[in-house]
C-alpha cells in the first residue's frame, strides 16, 4: 500500500471514532446588544464576584462566603444606581414633551398583563406604606 492510502485510512478510522465518541454539535449563540445602563465598573466588579464565588467554593470558608456576600450585593447596588441614573436621565430629557415621556415610560414598564399587573401591584404597595 501507497503511503497516501494508509495515511488516508488512517484519517478515515480516526474520524469514525470520533464522530462515534464524540460528534459534531451545532451551537446557536445569540448576540444581545449590552443593556443601556451597564458600564466598565459593573463588569469589574461582576468579574471579582465570579473570583471571589470560585474562592469560597474551593475553600469552603465562612470568611470567603461572606467576601462573595459582600460583593454580591455591592454588584447589584451598582447595577440598580446605573439603572436608576439611566431611566432618569431619559425622562428628564424627554422633559415636557408628553408625547416622548410616554413612549420613554410604555417602554419601562413589562410588556405581558401578568408581569405588567403584579409590577402595579408592587407600585401601589410601595406608595401606599
Amino acid at each position: 500500500p501507497v503511503l497516501s492510502e494508509l495515511c488516508d485510512q488512517y484519517d478515515k478510522v480516526l474520524s469514525s471514532i470520533l464522530d462515534d465518541h464524540a460528534p459534531l454539535l451545532t451551537k446557536t449563540v445569540i448576540q444581545r446588544p449590552a443593556a443601556p445602563w451597564y458600564n466598565e465598573d459593573i463588569a469589574v466588579q461582576k468579574s471579582k464576584r465570579r473570583k471571589f464565588e470560585r474562592c469560597w467554593r474551593r475553600s469552603g470558608l465562612q470568611v470567603d462566603l461572606q467576601v462573595y456576600i459582600n460583593q454580591c450585593l455591592l454588584v447589584k447596588e451598582l447595577v440598580n444606581t446605573a439603572k436608576a441614573n439611566y431611566y432618569s436621565s431619559l425622562i428628564e430629557e424627554a422633559g415636557s414633551d408628553n408625547k416622548k415621556l410616554f413612549h420613554t415610560i410604555d417602554g419601562l414598564l413589562p410588556k405581558s398583563h401578568e408581569k405588567l399587573s403584579l409590577f402595579l401591584k408592587e407600585l401601589l404597595a410601595l406608595f401606599f406604606r
